[in-house]
């Protein structure tokens, strides 16, 4: 689907399907549902960083393909710091600029897919974290906000020993 919204044949009126969710976020709380993501937002971080437009992310078609496989294996799972719901899956990859790479998920909404309106668990966005990474991780674990936690997985993100010493 990745392929066909960068060629322009993905119907417009669908979100596409990320994956059906994983075990791990079901134990988080979120329902077994289909995880979808817009095709405006997918555009979005696909579109090379630029400071003219936060909302442009710089990842490649290849780092999106893979989102379905990293969210079964996180690195780390917390709550939102926006008490908004959302829970942030951190991948165990970086972007061009060695950021984390985040996944956040609003749990248990619906939107249109296939023609249809369904249940599902909404991808907000995937970017890279660069700017503040360590202090967001120390507010996560302050405001008892951490989830989950893959010591192996964090490494890959440099963030293990932040973890540990937390």
């Amino acid at each position: 689907q990745v392929d066909e919204v960068i060629a322009g044949t993905h119907d417009r009126h669908n979100a596409i399907k990320i994956c059906d969710t994983p075990q791990i976020l079901i134990d988080v709380g979120c329902e077994q549902l289909p995880i979808l993501y817009t095709q405006n937002h997918l555009k979005d971080a696909l579109h090379p960083k630029s400071k003219l437009n936060s909302h442009w992310h710089g990842l490649t078609p290849e780092q999106i393909k893979q989102i379905p496989e990293l969210l079964k294996t996180p690195a780390i799972l917390m709550d939102s710091l926006n008490n908004d719901g959302s829970i942030i899956a951190v991948l165990p990859m970086l972007d061009e600029d060695n950021a984390p790479i985040f996944a956040t998920i609003k749990p248990n909404g619906y939107g249109v897919y296939e023609s249809k309106i369904v249940d599902l668990n909404y991808m907000l966005s995937i970017y890279g974290k660069d700017k503040g990474f360590e202090n967001y991780i120390k507010k996560i674990i302050e405001q008892d906000k951490l989830l989950y936690w893959n010591y192996e997985k964090s490494q890959v993100i440099q963030c293990a020993e932040l973890l540990m010493a937390q």
